[in-house]
Parts: structure tokens; sequence; C-alpha cells
């Protein structure tokens, strides 16, 4: 079973999902339109990266990106998911590039959820049952990287997603996130 990362209900997918940043993007647009040289929706290729080996997103598995760019404010989109063949987790933390480098390095966690501002919200998409999937906060790793915080069952603590946390990953599992922050001028 194979289930949907993504069902937009649009065409224009930082917009489409989630519901809120359609009105956060048009209420931008209605204020900022006149004033944008080009279209504000864009892709871009982030790079999911291990702490010592990165991982594989292996056959059929991929990673991509949105983002929204008004003035300084960048409103990002992305999804990966695992292929069906040839996949590892890779080792280690996972951090992933942004489009745009974040003004301000103050709350740069580093791995440390206590440091760090939260960005936005991430979901976990387990293809092997549906139990699997969870919740995820995205929070500033570097200027250039967000990391993604999960709660793990004790409550007690926030663990930052790795080649094994929070699921052992597997064919077709996948994460979708939505961030949005202000741009390095």
């Amino acid at each position: 079973m194979v289930l949907s990362l993504v069902t937009p209900t649009g065409t224009n997918f930082i917009k489409d999902w989630p519901a809120q940043n359609t009105i956060n993007c048009d209420r931008i647009d209605d204020y900022a339109g006149p004033c944008l040289p080009t279209h504000p929706l864009n892709t871009y290729t982030p790079q999911l990266i291990g702490a010592t080996t990165n991982p594989n997103l292996g056959v059929g598995g991929f990673i991509r990106g949105y983002y929204y760019r008004i003035f300084d404010q960048i409103y990002s989109w992305g999804e990966l998911r695992f292929g069906t063949s040839g996949i590892s987790a890779g080792s280690g933390v996972w951090t992933i590039t942004l489009p745009f480098t974040m003004e301000s390095t103050y709350g740069a966690g580093n791995g440390n959820p206590a440091r760090s501002y939260i960005l936005g919200n991430a979901l976990v998409v387990d293809d092997s049952t549906p139990a699997g999937t969870q919740p995820m906060t995205v929070q500033m790793n570097t200027p250039n990287s967000i990391q993604l915080m999960a709660r793990l069952n004790s409550g007690l603590v926030s663990v930052t997603a790795s080649n094994t946390i929070p699921i052992t990953w597997a064919i077709n599992d996948g994460i979708l996130w939505n961030a949005r922050y202000k741009r390095a001028v």
C-alpha cells in the first residue's frame, strides 16, 4: 500500500498545502502583488544530509521543495519519499537545506532543540501502517538548514530525525514539511 504524501487542493503547491498557507499567501499577494516583478512561487532541490553518511532515497525515491518568496519572507514546503529498492537511511541526525539563508543565527540549534526556533510543521508517513504517521516540528539548525524534531512516546524529550528516528525507515516512507522564515538580505 502506498499512501499519498500530498493531496493539494489546487495547482499551486505552496498555497494549496496546508490550508493556512493559502490564506497567508493570498493576503500577501493582495498586498504586494502589484510590486512583484515575477511570480513568487518557485521550486528548489533540497539536500537531505546525514551527520556521517547521507541517506539514499533509492529507486523511485525523491526529494523536492517549493518556496514562495515575498520580499524577505520565505514560505517553503518540501517532500521526500524513499523509493522501492536500494534505499539507505544513512547514519546520524538529518538536516535539510533551505532555498535561502535565514537572516539570523540566533536560535541556530545545531541539533539542540532547546536552542532552535520552530519554523513550521512536518509529518512523517510510515507506509507500512497508518499508526506510524506522526507529527514533527521544523526547527532552525543553521542559517542554511532545518532539522525535524519528534516527541517520542515518553513525552520527556524531543529528538531529531535521523537514520533510526522517529521510525525505522523503509520502502515508500516519507516526510512532508513546511517552514516560514526571514531571508538574509
